[in-house]
């Protein structure tokens, strides 16, 4: 390989591993408890509410 074709390879592998840590990067599915802490004595009811926000993307 000459010193283009070495340039050409190190910067088409910094394009692929940019891209892939801009894809690992993107926000999934923003998962909400609420009350995020409660004290309660052993065998007191209580109640959480899960609130799951997906951002656009399918939950299944």
């Amino acid at each position: 390989m000459n010193g283009n074709g070495v340039l050409s390879a190190i910067v088409s592998t910094a394009f692929v591993v940019f891209g892939m840590q801009t894809c690992s990067a993107m926000p999934g599915p923003i998962v909400s408890v609420e009350p995020s802490y409660l004290r309660v004595s052993p065998g007191e009811n209580f109640t959480v509410n899960v609130t799951i926000d997906p951002e656009g993307n399918e939950i299944g």
